[in-house]
């Protein structure tokens, strides 16, 4: 078998998705067909020995061409009558831990990020440690408080923290002390009572040690509003390629501003696997998962899911008005 006789036949094994990419993207098989057919005149003046993801770049090159195809539509206004759309699409991806290929849609938690600070006095911890007043008491004390504060926290909800600075040396009482904690819930009500909790608890940690003590509000996330009219077009898309839309997954929960773009207007939040399972997420495990052909994989689809949907909804007047109906009516 030559070169160009191997090259084609490789070209065969991936047609069938091409196609598939090309036709959600322009709608017409005619079109989609030319498109797959401009990949493959590409890719045979490209030396292919030099693409390590063949499949990857194929699908790339198809994007591409299909949205030159669609500027060029649009250029002659071509289907697309007198109306131009809301920027409704909004999408954010999510790289998972799962199994295989499964999708999922994020559920994100309401969280804010509290830096909080406490202040003593310093003295030798040695000779006069009765003179001073120990900030990083006060930080450890917290953290304890938090631990036993976790038996009665709903399964919902999230609190967790590190020290940022516990002093400068063994010999030196701190008189100051910095920790980062994080505080999350699904639910914004209960959220409001452990953020007071919260403060009540840095404020008696603080007396208990003779300290000062400051909990400061740092950004924040919403929880996230799905729009299942987006979701029901990103999970037909997503089952042409023979993947399944999985359900919420409440246990691993996380939080992310998307949730506060969710507020105000209609939006998804879909997940994609890159990762077995026991992968645990912000690992560096995980980390290097991101850079195996897996995630590649992963990452062009999501892409490529993205203009399908925007496309579709772009095209499709009715799906606009069904998206911000459900927005505005829940």
């Amino acid at each position: 078998m030559n070169e160009r006789d191997w090259l084609a036949q490789r070209f065969e094994e991936h047609r069938q998705h091409l196609n598939s990419v090309a036709y959600r993207m322009l709608g017409s098989m005619s079109e989609a067909e030319d498109a797959v057919q401009e990949a493959w005149l590409r890719l045979s003046r490209t030396d292919a020995t030099a693409v390590e993801n063949l499949g990857g770049w194929l699908t790339t090159v198809v994007g591409r061409v299909c949205l030159d195809a669609l500027r060029a539509r649009r250029s002659r206004h071509e289907d697309l009558g007198e109306w131009l759309p809301e920027p409704v699409v909004t999408v954010e991806f999510h790289y998972m831990t799962e199994i295989d290929w499964l999708a999922g849609r994020g559920y994100t938690m309401i969280e804010v990020s509290w830096p909080v600070t406490f202040t003593g006095r310093q003295a030798h911890a040695a000779s006069e440690p009765w003179m001073g007043r120990n900030a990083l008491d006060a930080l450890v004390l917290l953290f304890a408080e938090i631990g036993l504060w976790r038996q009665q926290l709903r399964p919902e909800a999230r609190v967790h923290g590190i020290v940022l600075d516990g002093g400068t040396a063994a010999n030196i009482i701190p008189s100051r002390a910095v920790g980062r904690f994080m505080l999350r819930s699904v639910d914004e009500g209960y959220f409001h009572e452990i953020q007071d909790r919260f403060r009540e608890m840095v404020q008696g940690a603080a007396l208990a040690t003779g300290c000062g003590g400051e909990a400061v509000f740092s950004g924040g996330s919403s929880t996230m509003k799905q729009n299942e009219v987006l979701r029901g077009r990103f999970s037909a898309n997503l089952t042409a390629y023979g993947l399944e839309d999985g359900p919420l997954d409440l246990q691993h929960l996380g939080s992310s501003d998307m949730g506060n773009v969710s507020q105000h207007l209609p939006t998804i939040h879909p997940y994609l696997a890159i990762a077995p399972l026991d992968t645990a997420g912000h690992s560096t495990a995980f980390r290097d998962a991101a850079g195996t052909p897996q995630a590649d994989e992963a990452t062009l689809l999501a892409a490529t899911l993205i203009a399908q949907t925007a496309y579709e909804l772009f095209a499709d007047p009715s799906l606009v008005s069904a998206a911000w109906a459900e927005f505005r009516g829940g």
